[in-house]
């Protein structure tokens, strides 16, 4: 499956086919899956999840030819499902889907919008083959596809966001409503909408993921709301049912005009329609810099809207180091606050689509944001998470005092004021223990190498971003200052996990506490990023490759030990999906056995970790191997 190549958003995907049939898989009659590329144990457990999702409701006129839906299902899956219409072998209206399967939501919200807007225009379903699903033939055993190849093309990307300027005025609207409704879902009407939903939604979600992050789903038709729908749906007329208490209608003509949230839509778009998307990155980048990550919405709002009350807007931060150019090239300039010209009347914002168009980042923007960076990924169509800081207390032995010790430590995290932390006795002694007696040579402390991050799982934009950091921090003597620390918000968890293993003293140090502050939010939060874990296995299978440095960092032993204990058990509870991860955990025990000094206390963390879950028993005899071996009495 795809989570287990884990390369890009472009990884085939499993796929399902349902129809109306006497006997589907599962011998049922009625609308099921009738083909698919998994096993029929596998289809089963999508199946409970996609069956109130892939049958498309008929009985009105205004039902259209097809629709297309991204859903969320329970246990943190995915799916894209393309539903066409049909006739029964009843003789009745319903319709066929075809559907693949996202279970780690690689699809990015802005591609599927791009295979939408690509079908309406010119068919081909999701993958662009246009083969009907009604050519499927039962039970047939499918191979794995992909998304349709066009739908990550920048000038398709372009086409649609000039749209969605077009359509300003709409996506003022619907963006002042995601920000005033924190946490809801949406409903649209077809009549106010017309046939513009795809470049709306487009509009919407560029720039919602930064002044109101959240999960985006969306549903091109629908004919009920229920809480279980996705975050967006169109519908062709309001449903009976009373509004669900977890969802908002919006009716343009009965929207706020001059709330602190409409007044902040209507900057930003007005800026989203005069600028090209480089430009308008840049500052939504300096808002998120600006509010933090935890902030409201209605903070966020109030800092776009608090400029235009100053004398004198803030200076634009520094420029952003280019995903491509690691060497550290400048190509998107971060755009202050001062450039947006705030002599103009709020009330009054006339749109005009005199803009230039680039480049496109959208999807490697979507992937910082599931990958918890900048913009950080939240899904409100997801369980709520209350009760995670007790589950984090519950399950990490000698570590649920870990969020009054972050609390106590935030100065030293981020873009905030960079203050000293806790003090450390003075001694002409080492601190740590010295050099191991072997040093792998996998290990490559210091290096910008990309194929040596990328092994670890970083992205490009994580090694920009923390290289960008350390010249910073080189420049200033090796001090933290608030410009280094917003260079290392905006990396992804994944990579500065890499970090542990790649980056010196002093940046190491301040990467030790971002991360603690990351994964301390993470193990509260039961909805975890596949790609954030897989990266923390691979560091905890290579954590000896740089233990001495690491340990030798000047932080808190116990920090770092909690760090380590909570990212092992993260992944412990998702074992499953990454095989490898307790052979390297084990690899890791057993490897600090050979090293100069005492290395017990990490053994004895990375053992505990491991010790109330399911993975202890496969430990124990892992590391049993691994002694028979060294002894040279394997049978």
């Amino acid at each position: 499956m795809a989570w287990e190549t884990g390369a890009d958003e472009r990884d085939p995907l499993d796929q399902v086919v349902y129809r109306w049939s006497y006997g589907d898989l599962f011998g049922r009659q009625g609308m099921g899956p009738v083909a698919g590329s998994l096993d029929r144990e596998l289809v089963q457990e999508w199946d409970r999840g996609l069956n109130s999702h892939v049958s498309m409701d008929r009985s009105l006129p205004e039902t259209p030819d097809w629709s297309m839906c991204q859903v969320h299902l329970p246990g943190e899956r995915h799916a894209l499902i393309l539903r066409e219409a049909a006739i029964h072998a009843s003789n009745r209206p319903g319709n066929n889907a075809h559907v693949l399967l996202d279970p780690e939501r690689m699809i990015r919200p802005h591609t599927m919008l791009a295979a939408v807007w690509l079908h309406d225009r010119y068919g081909g379903g999701l993958t662009g083959s246009g083969i009907p699903s009604s050519d499927v033939r039962d039970d047939a055993a499918l191979g794995t596809a992909s998304i349709r190849p066009e739908a990550y093309r920048a000038d398709v990307h372009e086409t649609i966001r000039a749209q969605a300027r077009e359509n300003a005025e709409l996506v003022e609207v619907v963006l002042a409503a995601v920000m005033r409704n924190e946490g809801h879902k949406f409903t649209l009407l077809t009549e106010h909408v017309g046939e513009d939903v795809v470049s709306l939604l487009w509009g919407v979600f560029d720039l919602a993921r930064w002044v109101a992050p959240g999960g985006r789903t969306f549903s091109t038709y629908e004919t009920s709301d229920a809480a279980m729908k996705p975050s967006f749906v169109l519908v062709p007329r309001w449903p009976n049912t009373p509004e669900p208490a977890n969802r908002v209608r919006i009716d343009p003509r009965a929207e706020p005009g001059q709330d602190v949230f409409r007044r902040a839509a209507r900057i930003l778009v007005s800026r989203y329609c005069e600028w090209s998307w480089d430009e308008m990155l840049g500052t939504l980048r300096e808002v998120d810099d600006a509010v933090g990550t935890h902030a409201s919405n209605l903070d966020r709002a109030e800092h776009v809207v608090g400029p235009a009350r100053r004398t004198t807007p803030p200076m634009p931060t520094a420029g952003r180091t280019s995903r491509d150019d690691p060497a550290g090239g400048v190509d998107s300039p971060v755009v202050g606050w001062s450039k947006l010209g705030y002599s103009q009347d709020l009330g009054t914002v006339e749109y005009t689509d005199t803009f230039t168009q680039e480049h496109d980042e959208q999807d490697e923007q979507d992937e910082q944001c599931e990958q918890g960076g900048p913009g950080r990924y939240f899904d409100p169509d997801g369980p709520d998470r209350a009760g995670g800081h007790a589950r984090a207390g519950r399950d990490a032995p000698g570590a649920g005092d870990l969020g009054d010790r972050l609390a106590a430590w935030t100065g030293r995290v981020g873009s905030g004021p960079t203050v000293s932390g806790p003090a450390r006795p003075a001694s002409t002694e080492p601190i740590r223990p010295g050099l191991p007696r072997e040093t792998s040579a996998r290990s490559a402390r210091g290096t910008w190498d990309w194929d040596v991050w990328d092994e670890l799982m970083a992205t490009r934009d994580g090694l920009t971003a923390l290289r960008q950091a350390a010249e910073l921090m080189a420049e200033n003597g090796g001090q933290e200052t608030p410009r280094v620390g917003r260079a290392i918000d905006r990396a992804d968890t994944g990579s500065l996990a890499a970090a542990l293993l790649l980056v010196e003293p002093p940046l190491l140090e301040a990467v030790i506490w971002r991360l603690a502050v990351e994964v301390d939010r993470e193990y509260a939060n039961p909805r975890r990023e596949w790609r954030s874990l897989r990266a923390y296995g691979e560091i905890l299978g290579r954590l000896h490759e740089g233990i001495p440095v690491l340990a030798g960092c000047d932080v808190e032993e116990e920090l770092l030990h909690i760090l380590l204990e909570k990212m092992a058990r993260m992944v412990a509870q998702d074992s499953d999906r990454f095989p490898h991860f307790v052979a390297g955990l084990a690899g890791t025990v057993m490897r600090l056995r050979t090293f100069d000094g005492d290395w017990t206390p990490y053994q004895r963390i990375l053992v505990r970790a491991m010790s109330t879950t399911d993975c202890y028993g496969l430990l124990q005899r892992e590391c049993g191997r691994l002694l028979f071996e060294e002894l040279g009495i394997t049978p």
